[in-house]
């Protein structure tokens, strides 16, 4: 496609050039898989409508005479063209965002928001190293990944556009020659080709499965790779302006990641306790996968031989163990291997991960037992001169198992409160359960959580479909771990009775333990503006109950509450529903410290304003005083993963944005909330409510 004369800054020349090299492909491209005269209309439609732009004019008449008569095919090809071009486009600009801030850093400069940034703005505010070393020790970073019934692409595309955004990243280098450009070019052509050679979509109606595999994408191929970077990121920001800071210790882990995919029962008759199994065994299959591939690579770094190093006597007799215990494996080594312990204790580490798939007695009870083998190879390490012998690699695959277990995410459940009440209703036999009062409901769930409620002879529909998928919460703890398994998530939730109907549900299910304990985190979703103004009633209500007060002191007198953006500015304008998500939180986290809670919200953003979209950043520097407390759980909804989550640099730059801002709220100090803002801010919320409806 032509160059146009476009003035870009000086920084931004690149991107240009990169635009326009791209744009030369797709239309080589388009020549060559649909012709000559597909590639003129396409450059004539795409001249009318920058002309049509340019002049400022409203008159169609033109574009509409090109379009008019086309036939389905024809125009099929006119939408790949396009669709194709501003696909190169938009990854060209995010690809410059990782050219920009390689410039901040060889220029000595800390990109902004980023982690080393933020921490010298606390340095220079005189922020004490022990609070910084206080609030790392219970930081808590989590993005939980949605799906999209708009954004299910293949996972073969999304690989073939990390390639091409890969062969970009190494074109920054100006020292490549001819040949090596040409072949960078002819790669990007050839992705290119195969993709629009490839459906994007499934042929099929989208699955839970698929839309799985697309999530799964992200945090399997993509945060696995970055998170050992992440770290060594806030190491390096701690050194910069804090090197006291757990300068002797490990980092805490603080980022964790989740997922809705096969548990989101809201609203999707397709997702139960089959898909909520689905999804935990798929998580389990990929993390399983990627440790025995990093186990491999390992084995090809750590060829130490005890004929020129010592190694630890702890690693030679966990291979002696395994010779005993696994004597099939042993027999597979090759006897040139047998002076290298490193290698073969990777040996049997890998064909015990195997088995942890195949579920045969040789697997690993837990995943602290895995990490209690490869930490033998770290401490051997450093016992024996290994710090630069393949100790980096090792490091960095402990914060990968430190951090994905043996769960890789964990996996949320959502349903509606209405299908909730119709089981409780049909558990205890009350058919007008739905049409009694909040106050009626509350008083009668909490009589009986002091019983243990017998199950109907014939469970109905709801009954049945919420008590399967608690029983397989309760099943999957035991299989895959407790942090498998994140919240119940009670989406339209309207008063303490629909948090204490889930317990009762719970308890049903065979969930409590011997000592009457419920594992499992209960979060109502407050979706409508009045939703959000009664969360305060709410969380009072359910700390004066003395059964839920006792099953929070089991949960870490932690109470987590998620605020949707999305629901509630359809149902009272954005104005009204901003003030009413800033004034819920305000009035939580007074009431929760009231109340001896700690509180924890989970944001449910979308992608566009209306839901919620915008500057992270800002939106978490304009939470509430002590609303944010080194919590921060947010959705990260499926329209916009790709966009943040894509390419790796960008990904580890948007974990590290969050990161430094959450560590910024959580201890600057507090604005004053001005008595006149409050009440201008309230009066606009509520007429533009009034006009919304």
């Amino acid at each position: 496609m032509d160059e146009r004369s476009i003035n870009f800054p000086d920084k931004d020349v690149p991107l240009r050039n990169d635009v326009n090299t791209l744009g030369a492909i797709v239309g080589d491209v388009l020549i060559e898989q649909f012709g000559r005269e597909v590639f003129d209309r396409v450059e004539s439609l795409r001249t009318a409508s920058i002309a049509r732009r340019e002049s400022g004019s409203e008159d169609i008449d033109d574009l509409a005479s090109q379009i008019d008569g086309v036939e389905l095919a024809q125009a099929r090809n006119l939408i790949q063209g396009f669709s194709g071009y501003f696909q190169v486009v938009n990854l060209a600009e995010r690809v410059h965002r990782i050219r920009r801030i390689r410039d901040y850093q060889r220029d000595g400069e800390a990109p902004a928001d980023s982690l080393q940034q933020k921490l010298a703005e606390l340095k220079a505010a005189r922020v004490p190293a022990a609070d910084i070393e206080e609030l790392l020790s219970g930081l808590v970073i989590e993005p939980v990944m949605t799906a999209h019934p708009t954004e299910a692409t293949r996972r073969t595309l999304l690989t073939k556009e990390r390639a091409i955004a890969t062969q970009l990243v190494q074109r920054f280098d100006d020292r490549r020659t001819p040949q090596e450009e040409a072949q960078a070019l002819d790669r990007i052509r050839e992705q290119i080709t195969i993709s629009w050679q490839t459906r994007p979509y499934s042929a099929t109606k989208t699955t839970v499965a698929a839309e799985r595999e697309h999530v799964l994408f992200y945090i399997s191929d993509i945060l696995y790779e970055i998170v050992p970077v992440f770290y060594a990121a806030l190491r390096s920001a701690l050194d910069a302006s804090y090197p006291e800071v757990m300068a002797d210790a490990a980092l805490p882990r603080i980022l964790g990641f989740g997922s809705w995919v096969g548990g989101d029962m809201d609203g999707n008759p397709n997702v139960d306790h089959r898909t909520l199994a689905a999804s935990l065994a798929e998580h389990r299959r990929l993390i399983i996968e990627r440790y025995i591939g990093e186990t491999r690579s390992l084995a090809e770094t750590l060829t130490q031989s005890l004929s020129e190093v010592p190694i630890s006597a702890a690693v030679q007799n966990r291979v002696s163990d395994y010779e005993h215990s696994m004597p099939a494996v042993a027999a597979r080594i090759e006897d040139r291997l047998a002076d290298m312990p490193y290698r073969n204790l990777l040996v049997f580490i890998r064909a015990r991960l195997r088995a942890v798939l195949n579920e045969d007695g040789h697997g690993y009870s837990s995943c602290d037992e895995f990490m209690a083998d490869v930490h033998l190879i770290r401490d051997s390490l450093i016992e024996n001169r290994g710090e630069n012998a393949g100790l980096f690699k090792v490091d960095r695959f402990i914060w990968r198992i430190r951090t994905f277990g043996f769960y890789l995410a964990t996996l949320d459940v959502r349903q509606d409160s209405a299908d909730l009440r119709a089981a409780v209703a049909d558990l205890i036999s009350d058919e007008g359960w739905e049409s009694r009062s909040v106050a009626e409901r509350t008083t009668r769930l909490t009589d009986l959580l002091e019983q243990s409620p017998a199950l109907p002879p014939e469970p109905g529909s709801q009954l049945e479909r919420a008590l399967a998928v608690l029983q397989t919460i309760d099943k999957s703890r035991d299989i895959y771990g407790k942090a498998a398994i994140g919240s119940f998530i009670i989406s339209m939730a309207q008063g303490a009775d629909d948090v204490l109907t889930v317990l009762l549900l719970a308890r049903a299910a065979g969930l409590a333990d011997d000592d009457g304990k419920i594992p499992l985190d209960v979060a109502p979703l407050l979706e409508t503006v009045d939703d959000l103004q009664r969360g305060e009633s709410i969380l009072r209500q359910l700390a004066d109950i003395a059964a839920y007060r006792r099953h929070l002191s089991h949960r870490g007198n932690r109470q987590l509450i998620m605020v949707g953006y999305s629901d509630s500015s359809k149902d009272g304008g954005i104005a009204s529903a901003r003030w009413a998500l800033q004034q819920a939180q305000r009035d939580m986290s007074m009431a929760a410290a009231d109340l001896g809670l700690k509180i924890g919200f989970f944001h449910g953003r979308g992608g566009t304003v209306s839901r919620g979209g915008g500057n992270m950043v800002r939106g978490i520097y304009a939470a509430p005083a002590h609303s944010v407390d080194g919590y921060m759980r947010i959705t990260e909804q499926g329209e916009v993963i790709h966009q943040k989550y894509g390419i790796r640099p960008l990904a580890l730059r948007n974990l590290e944005q969050i990161t430094g801002a959450t560590i910024a709220a959580s201890l600057k100090a507090p604005l004053a909330e001005g008595e006149q803002w409050s009440a201008m801010m309230s009066a606009i919320a509520d007429e533009s409510r009034k006009r919304y409806r």
